[in-house]
């Protein structure tokens, strides 16, 4: 059902969004979190459910995302029953909760999006890591345009977030450094499609934080 709220434009009960799109190159230039973050810059407050795989790798951006003032709802697109019940109760202005999602759910103060949030830094050094453009400490300097010394603590931005998620681990040297880039990479999807949209915040050329081209 839709509302005429002015000539050119339509208010929607609820609004159906994909949480990440299965395409190659989209997938690192736009996400359902960027939906709601244009939804929420164009004055859009219609109720939202999330849509998603169910796949690991889309845990951090369903951390974020249920936490957004518009989602009343996440579902999994593969239950189609479960799928149009929820349409309803969210048209129907009621939020949808499923149990097993919501318990897959990180608490905010744990999630990935909430270290970025508190820290500049972190989030800097996460997204230019992320990119595949960096490999050592030295390049990280370089792309971010700071100081060597500044580079090499990057382990002591990483070093509490990682501690809170259970995700560190107490090794040094070259394994160090090597357990960081590992963990950007392996949440890459979610640490840019943050930096993208919090780029004017971070005060850096956008280009730092797209993907490297494959080709």
């Amino acid at each position: 059902m839709t509302e005429i709220v002015s000539a050119d434009r339509l208010k929607f009960d609820a609004i159906l969004v994909d949480l990440m799109w299965n395409d190659f190159d989209l997938e690192w230039e736009y996400d359902g979190l960027d939906v709601l973050a244009g939804m929420f810059a164009r004055g859009r407050r219609e109720d939202v459910l999330l849509a998603c795989q169910g796949h690991g790798f889309e845990r951090a951006f369903l951390d974020e995302g249920s936490q957004h003032p518009l989602v009343k709802g996440v579902v999994l697109k593969g239950r189609q029953r479960e799928a149009l019940l929820a349409i309803r109760t969210v048209a129907a202005g009621r939020k949808f909760k499923d149990p097993m999602i919501n318990s897959e759910i990180t608490p905010p103060e744990r999630s990935i999006g909430y270290f970025l949030s508190k820290s500049k830094r972190l989030a800097r050094f996460a997204g230019v890591i992320a990119s595949g453009r960096v490999t050592s400490y030295q390049e990280i300097a370089r792309a971010l345009h700071v100081a060597p010394a500044t580079a090499n603590r990057v382990p002591d931005a990483f070093r509490p977030m990682l501690e809170v998620r259970g995700e560190w681990r107490d090794v040094r040297g070259p394994n160090r450094q090597a357990l960081i880039f590992q963990w950007c990479g392996e949440n890459a999807h979610y640490i840019l499609s943050w930096c993208r949209r919090n780029v004017e915040v971070l005060g850096v050329d956008p280009q730092v934080f797209s993907r490297r081209s494959r080709k």
